[in-house]
C-alpha cells in the first residue's frame, strides 16, 4: 500500500481501495463520499488499527441495525484484499473520527547499533507534555499551530538486539514521530547532547539538525482511543506478531546478525503485552505523564 489517504489518481492507498469497495457495494454514492479518519498513515508504516466515519446506506431496512451492522462487515471483506474491516459502529451525527479521538499510540521498533538506552530514555522525558515542534515535523504550507502534547514516550526492550519506542499523543505533526525518533538515535549515539535536544523543543534555531528522518518502516500505527466511543474492537494480534518476526529476520539478513530472531512467547501475547501499565517491560510511569 502506498499509504492510507485516499488520492485521487492512486488506486493503491487503503481509502482508496475502501471508497471503491463501499461504492461497489452500493453503500455509498460515490468514491468521492466525504469522511473522517482517526490518524493518517503515510507511504511505508503499518497499522494495526485505524477508524473512520462516513455515512453509509441502509441496504437492509427489515433487519436490525446490529445485523445490518454486521452484513456489511462480512460483504465487505468479502472483495477487500490485503485489509481488513473489524467492526461498523453506529455512531451520533456529531461524531468525527478525527475531532473525537482523544490520543493515539504508535510503536517505533529499531535495531540496537551500541546505542546509550539510558541516555536515549532521558531524552524520550524531554518530549512529554505540550511542546513546539517546530524543529520535529516536516512543515505544510498553512499550519499555524505547530504545538503538541506527548503524553507517554518510552523505550522497550524486544529481544536481545531489538527494541522500539512506545509513543501516545493527543495528536502529531506530518512526520513528527519519526523526526523525534531520529533526533533520539543521535542522542544514542553522543551526536546530539540532551540539553540540545531541550533547546530544540523550545523552538530555538537548531544549526546542529543534521540527522535525517528516521526510516518508515519500523513505525506502527498500535492503538486510537476516542472520547465518546467504547472502541475495544477484537484485532488478531497474531497477523501482527507475524509481520513483525519477518520484520525483524530482514532487519537480521540486513545488518549480518549470525543468529535468527525467535519469538520467547506465543504469537499473539507480544501486542497484547504492549497495552498501557502491562506487560512487565518497565516502570509504566517513569515516562508518562500523570
Amino acid at each position: 500500500m502506498q499509504g492510507s489517504a485516499f488520492q485521487k489518481d492512486n488506486p493503491n492507498t487503503v481509502e482508496k481501495r475502501l471508497m471503491e469497495c463501499l461504492h461497489a457495494l452500493n453503500l455509498i454514492p460515490g468514491v468521492d463520499q466525504p469522511f473522517s479518519r482517526a490518524s493518517r498513515t503515510d507511504k511505508g508504516v503499518s497499522a494495526r488499527m485505524n477508524a473512520l466515519t462516513i455515512r453509509l446506506r441502509i441496504r437492509h431496512p427489515h433487519m436490525s441495525l446490529q445485523d445490518i451492522q454486521r452484513v456489511y462487515v462480512k460483504d465487505i471483506n468479502k472483495k477487500l484484499k490485503n485489509m481488513q474491516v473489524i467492526d461498523i459502529r453506529s455512531v451520533p451525527n456529531f461524531f468525527d473520527a478525527r475531532l473525537n479521538c482523544i490520543h493515539r499510540t504508535y510503536l517505533y521498533f529499531f535495531i540496537d547499533k551500541n546505542y546509550n538506552l539510558e541516555r536515549m530514555k532521558e531524552g524520550c522525558k524531554l518530549f512529554l507534555g505540550e511542546h513546539d515542534f517546530s524543529n520535529f515535523c516536516k512543515k505544510r504550507k498553512n499550519s499555524t499551530c505547530l504545538r503538541r502534547t506527548i503524553l507517554k514516550f518510552e523505550v522497550r526492550h524486544m529481544n536481545r538486539n531489538f527494541h522500539y519506542f512506545k509513543i501516545k499523543g493527543t495528536s502529531f505533526l506530518y512526520n513528527q514521530i519519526r523526526h523525534m525518533v531520529a533526533a533520539l538515535f543521535q542522542v544514542g549515539t553522543g551526536k546530539l547532547q540532551l540539553a540540545d535536544l531541550a533547546i530544540m523543543l523550545n523552538n530555538h534555531p537548531c544549526r546542529d539538525k543534521n540527522f535525517k528522518i528516521a526510516n518508515e518502516d519500523g513505525l506502527l500505527l498500535y492503538s486510537i482511543k476516542f472520547s465518546d466511543l467504547n472502541f475495544d474492537v477484537n484485532i488478531d494480534n497474531r497477523v501482527f506478531s507475524h509481520l513483525m518476526e519477518k520484520y525483524i529476520q530482514s532487519a537480521v539478513l540486513l545488518v549480518s546478525l549470525c543468529y535468527p530472531w525467535k519469538v520467547k512467547r506465543s504469537n499473539c501475547d507480544f501486542f497484547e503485552d504492549i497495552v498501557d501499565g502491562g506487560g512487565g517491560h518497565g516502570k509504566d510511569d517513569e515516562n508518562c505523564l500523570p
